[in-house]
């Protein structure tokens, strides 16, 4: 419900990401076993939507491209919440999170940001996802 609340409201437009998101929340209820009084559906999209605004405000503070304004720029890195949370779902390490960033910016963006910074934005994501994944 969040998700399509989330869709209606300021994610109007972006109907991959909420497809995507959805598909997540759906990934994380089938890894969850079922308890007693706990509505898991509430906690996935209430979770997901955390996870989005989070891994927002991250692309968004490190603004790799320098165009994020709080009033008038908010959804410029939304392409990359969707596939940075598939990885980090999955698993994926610094070294594969800063390969993806690497490329995504050169094919995507039609820019190069150094390795280092890919480097160091991939291990502030595993903190920010809480792993234990160690930093490469």
């Amino acid at each position: 419900m969040i998700v399509d609340e989330w869709d209606q409201g300021w994610g109007r437009g972006n109907q991959e990401l909420a497809t995507m998101v959805r598909q997540l929340c759906r990934d994380h209820l089938s890894r969850v076993p079922a308890s007693p009084g706990i509505d898991l559906t509430s906690l996935a999209h209430g979770s997901a939507e955390q996870q989005t605004a989070g891994l927002r405000r991250l692309l968004n503070a490190w603004d790799f491209i320098g165009v994020h304004d709080p009033r008038t720029n908010v959804d410029e890195y939304d392409c990359l919440i969707a596939p940075l949370l598939t990885r980090l779902t999955n698993g994926a390490g610094a070294a594969d999170l800063s390969e993806y960033l690497t490329a995504e910016i050169r094919g995507h963006f039609g820019m190069t940001v150094s390795d280092t910074e890919t480097r160091a934005f991939a291990r502030r994501l595993l903190t920010w996802w809480g792993t234990e994944q160690r930093a490469q």
